[in-house]
């Protein structure tokens, strides 16, 4: 997240962290490819993230399909980088993805906006 406004890692970091204390895995595409596919590593998934204007997390549940290497998708976010507080650009709307973007949601909206 080198690249990336101080506004923009704040909220980035709080979807990451969020997202794996849930116990997800994310996959990270850049735009371009899948830069990272099924981590639970923060930084490897934070390095990954800024490399270009836009960037899709997309979450899976493990414990949800035990027999699988990776489980179910359950949701994405897609960012649009140079936004500041306004980086989510959109999500999938069900209650695990809303669970991991509530709180970046929150510190979004508490964030001054330029006029």
């Amino acid at each position: 997240m080198i690249h990336l406004a101080d506004t923009e890692q704040v909220i980035i970091t709080a979807i990451l962290d969020d997202a794996t204390d849930a116990g997800l895995i994310a996959s990270v595409h850049d735009g371009h490819r899948w830069a990272v596919k099924h981590s639970d590593d923060r930084a490897t998934l934070g390095a990954a993230i800024g490399a270009t204007e836009e960037t899709l997390l997309r979450f899976r549940d493990p414990s949800q399909w035990p027999d699988q290497r990776h489980g179910p998708v359950v949701g994405s976010v897609l960012l649009g980088h140079g936004n500041g507080p306004d980086v989510i650009r959109s999500y999938t709307d069900n209650p695990a993805t809303c669970a991991v973007i509530a709180r970046a949601l929150g510190l979004a909206a508490a964030m001054p906006r330029p006029v």
